[in-house]
């Protein structure tokens, strides 16, 4: 079992229930309105700390590139009917 703390699994289920809803990656942006975060720097702290521990990924430089890995899919729950990227 992964040790989130409760605001990093808010973060981790912002980003998949974006996806499952819009079918693509959130902004970081749209992660701070959902998690309910107020600055956009603090959301890119959570989400660094995701993909230390595996959950997610994205590429550097591009927009909404953001996925689940597939340890991340098994935290929020399986692959929630999208393929997390």
């Amino acid at each position: 079992m992964i040790d989130l703390t409760a605001r990093q699994q808010t973060v981790l289920l912002a980003v998949a229930l974006w996806h499952e809803q819009h079918g693509y990656p959130p902004s970081f942006k749209d992660i701070a309105v959902l998690s309910k975060i107020k600055y956009v720097g603090g959301v890119v702290i959570y989400l660094r700390q995701l993909r230390s521990k595996g959950l997610l990924t994205w590429e550097a430089k591009r927009a909404r590139t953001m996925r689940l890995t597939d340890r991340g899919k098994q935290v929020v729950g399986g692959p929630r009917g999208f393929d997390g990227g």
